[in-house]
């Protein structure tokens, strides 16, 4: 019986937690991702294709069907800099 590394299983784990601040996809993996899988259909082959887990495919069509995939990117958060960015920006 095959038993994975426990290499390959942190990458697993890296790959299936974005969350805890793992490894993250880029904008054009996503794409390609999402491609695989309408091109196929199935999450195992879409994962194939596009070299990642097919978690990761069922993840990220989840959140296309979910609309959590929009805009160019990741959204603003506030920081604590942000109330004094005026007088800072004045300074410079």
């Amino acid at each position: 019986m095959w038993v994975p590394s426990s290499g390959a299983m942190a990458v697993a784990e890296a790959t299936c937690r974005p969350e805890e601040g793992n490894i993250l996809k880029s904008a054009e993996e996503i794409m390609e991702i999402l491609d695989a899988y309408d091109l196929t259909g199935s999450f195992r082959d879409a994962a194939e294709l596009a070299d990642c887990s097919h978690h990761t495919v069922a993840r990220y069509v989840a959140a296309r069907v979910e609309g959590r995939l929009v805009g160019d990117g990741y959204a603003a958060r506030p920081q604590l800099i942000d109330e004094f960015l005026p007088k800072v920006e004045e300074w410079v």
